[in-house]
C-alpha cells in the first residue's frame, strides 16, 4: 500500500515499474494505468480546491455588493424625501414615517410590496428612531 502511495505521488515510480519486470507486459501496463488514474485524481482534487476557494471569494464579493447602497437607491431615497419634505426640512412627522417607507422603493423601503401595518410598525420600532 505504501508503495502505491509513493508511486502515485510521482516519486521514483519508474524505478518501481522497472523492478516489476518479472510480471512482463502486464506489470508495465498496470503501472502506466495506475499512474494515469492517480494523476487524474490528484489533478481533480487540486482543481476542486481552487474552484471552491474561487466560489467562496466570489460569494463574499456578491454579499458585499448586495449590502452596499447603489447611487440609484440613494437617488430614490432623496426623491421620496423631497415628496414628503418639499421645503427641504431635515425632519419628518412621525405620523408620515409609515407612508414614507411604503412609498420608498426597496432595498430601503417597501414600495410595491404588501406589508402589514403591525409588521411595519415593528420594523420602525426596531430602527430605534428618536421622536421629538
Amino acid at each position: 500500500m505504501m508503495t502505491l502511495f509513493r508511486a502515485s505521488t510521482g516519486e521514483s515510480w519508474n524505478g518501481i515499474m522497472h523492478d516489476c519486470k518479472d510480471a512482463g507486459i502486464l506489470g508495465y501496463l498496470f503501472w502506466v494505468f495506475f499512474l494515469l488514474i492517480s494523476s487524474f485524481i490528484f489533478v481533480n482534487v487540486f482543481i476542486a480546491v481552487i474552484y471552491e476557494e474561487f466560489k467562496n471569494v466570489q460569494h463574499s464579493n456578491d454579499t458585499t455588493e448586495t449590502l452596499s447602497l447603489k447611487r440609484r437607491d440613494i437617488s430614490n431615497f432623496l426623491n421620496t424625501w423631497a415628496d414628503y419634505n418639499p421645503q427641504g426640512q431635515k425632519y419628518m412627522k412621525t405620523s408620515e414615517l409609515q407612508s414614507f417607507l411604503r412609498d420608498l422603493p426597496p432595498p430601503l423601503g417597501f414600495k410595491g410590496q404588501k406589508i402589514e401595518n403591525s409588521k411595519l410598525l415593528k420594523i420602525i420600532y426596531c430602527l430605534n428612531i428618536r421622536d421629538n
